[in-house]
């Protein structure tokens, strides 16, 4: 699952390389 998600919010994260970012998609996986 680490990996799949790593690999689906590497997308995300690459358009908008922000802090918050990562801490509201990690909140919405999980």
């Amino acid at each position: 699952m680490m990996v799949n998600y790593e690999v689906t919010i590497t997308e995300p994260i690459a358009a908008i390389p922000n802090s918050k970012v990562t801490g509201d998609t990690e909140l919405g996986l999980r």
